[in-house]
């Protein structure tokens, strides 16, 4: 691996099995992986690989980080690595949080949780040609299950693909009383080949749990799908479960044509959300949206 600038530490800690990059750094970063690196074992962290306070970071080149297998995780029954990268238990292939200023591009992601996860405080993010599978997609969130929560602003996801994931391009908050918002984002040309829920908004998100009380305080607005095609492997492809004390507003749907991976068609289902649709829409648009007065 090459890294251009080295006003921040590197601190591989052996014992633990991570490496953190530490800044403070306030120029632009390039992290550079041409070579297959694999981790030395089960990190007791939450994480493998971390940057911390840099602000413009790009991460690119041709090699990979390879964590399938016992190595980074247990799973008794997994006999061969290829077959268990999707049963792999919560590991977000890249996860940010109170970042600003990043750019993830043409990258191969395949795992076992949200290929990327775009956390709480982050801000200008652009991710670029990302194809995920297996996975859960890319996912804004959770938000809003701390009080410390920041805001979300600023995402543009774009030439991306989802293959035979979980989820397809998914926003998620906590139905929590914290007044977080998550604001001017966009996901344009992406490609669902049978991803489960190609287009989702889920604002009664409480941790997997299917007992959810309550109604989400995080806002959602000004988001856009464009040129969002391909199939989906259950019949809802779009679905917009907002909040009812906070509706989604200014959702955009712009050009979408998603059918069922068999050919039929798909249906959408929107709760408390204010949107507009602009071209063709395969499935057909929502016959209720929230008016704004």
């Amino acid at each position: 691996m090459s890294i251009r600038r080295h006003d921040f530490d590197r601190r591989w800690n052996v014992s633990a099995k991570y490496i953190k990059f530490s800044g403070p750094c306030n120029g632009q970063v390039s992290f550079t992986v041409n070579a297959n690196t694999t981790p030395p074992g089960r990190s007791n962290e939450h994480y493998w690989v971390s940057f911390d306070d840099i602000n413009g970071l790009t991460i690119a080149g041709t090699g990979s980080f390879d964590g399938q297998g016992p190595s980074a995780w247990d799973f008794n029954d997994c006999r061969h690595a290829a077959s268990c990268s999707p049963l792999s238990p919560n590991t977000d292939g890249t996860h940010t949080g109170n970042i600003n200023n990043v750019n993830i591009l043409n990258s191969n992601i395949g795992t076992g949780d949200d290929c990327i996860s775009i956390g709480a405080g982050t801000t200008n993010l652009n991710i670029v040609g990302v194809n995920c599978g297996p996975g859960h997609g890319i996912s804004i969130g959770s938000i809003g299950k701390y009080l410390s929560d920041q805001n979300v602003e600023g995402v543009n996801v774009e030439n991306c693909k989802m293959s035979s994931t979980q989820n397809g391009v998914r926003i998620k908050t906590w139905n929590s009383t914290f007044q977080v918002s998550v604001a001017d984002v966009t996901f344009q040309d992406i490609v669902m080949d049978k991803a489960k829920h190609p287009i989702i908004i889920d604002q009664q998100y409480c941790g997997g749990k299917h007992d959810c009380i309550g109604s989400s305080h995080v806002q959602v607005k000004d988001v856009k799908f464009i040129r969002v095609e391909g199939t989906s492997s259950s019949e809802i492809a779009v679905n917009l479960n907002c909040s009812s004390s906070n509706p989604c507003y200014g959702i955009e749907l712009n050009d979408i044509n998603l059918s069922l991976e068999d050919g039929g068609k798909a249906t959408s289902s929107c709760s408390n959300a204010n949107i507009s649709y602009i071209g063709p829409q395969n499935p057909a648009p929502c016959q209720y949206t929230l008016s704004l007065v």
